[in-house]
């Protein structure tokens, strides 16, 4: 019996009716290719993106509210590759480019107040790439790292809150039947907070952790975030929460 062939191609389309935007007609294609071990995909879409209530109406002592915050739309290509060499180990890369009209990003002032806006013409380029590997039947890791130019094209600067390099790792160990201890850190590169590219916040590192243990239908979790306690701000303004513990249970009836 001969095998199916590893091609695929997908096409599709996508329409929304708004009553305070314009419709908007997004269409998609995909095509892949997988064989044992390997695979790649190749895709081209248009998408939109509406701007929350939250972002056009919501004041605070460290946000304006935008009222006139338009619909940004992006022509989207990417190309993707996925390696398994084995049981434990899968590898994910991925290059992409973006072409967005009205990016909505959010822009600080000098009196460290700050509203999101539209940015005309901003282009995305930037790499992914993901391993899972399993150490052992108890110890899992799985790195990822992502690298990002988000560049006005208009004024030729960098784009507000966008971060160039972003690196996550997470560690999940498994000891015995029914217990869990999962943690997650999270380095966040420098990111400029104005359109003129005058000032920056630095990078940070976020740790979080996580244990659960199972009997039957009941679980119990302790959840700490931000581990280390680090000070840092929020893109938004925002100083981001300090140390929390949540300790809890589920019962799954």
């Amino acid at each position: 019996m001969q095998d199916a062939t590893p091609w695929s191609f997908f096409m599709g389309i996508r329409t929304n009716y708004y009553s305070n935007f314009s419709n908007t007609l997004n269409p998609e294609v995909k095509a892949g290719y997988s064989r044992d071990s390997f695979s790649f995909e190749l895709s081209a879409s248009r998408s939109s993106n509406l701007p929350t209530f939250r972002q056009r109406f919501y004041e605070s002592s460290v946000t304006r509210p935008n009222p006139d915050l338009q619909m940004e739309r992006a022509m989207n290509y990417a190309l993707s590759f996925s390696v398994m060499p084995d049981s434990s180990l899968s590898i994910d890369a991925s290059v992409f480019h973006r072409d967005i009209t009205d990016r909505i990003t959010y822009v600080r002032k000098p009196d460290n107040t700050g509203r999101y806006e539209n940015f005309g013409q901003v282009t995305y380029q930037g790499a992914e790439v993901s391993v899972t590997w399993a150490l052992s039947d108890i110890v899992e890791v799985s790195p990822s790292y992502s690298y990002l130019h988000a560049l006005n094209e208009e004024t030729g600067y960098w784009l507000p809150a966008k971060p160039f390099h972003t690196v996550l790792m997470e560690v999940v160990i498994q000891p015995f039947t029914g217990f869990s201890f999962r943690t997650t850190a999270k380095f966040t590169g420098k990111v400029y907070t104005n359109a003129g590219n005058t000032s920056t916040i630095p990078g940070y590192t976020v740790v979080d952790a996580r244990a659960d243990y199972s009997l039957d239908k009941l679980t119990f979790y302790c959840d700490i975030d931000n581990l280390l306690d680090e000070r840092y701000l929020y893109v938004d303004g925002y100083d981001a929460p300090p140390r929390e513990f949540v300790v809890g249970m589920n019962y799954t009836f």
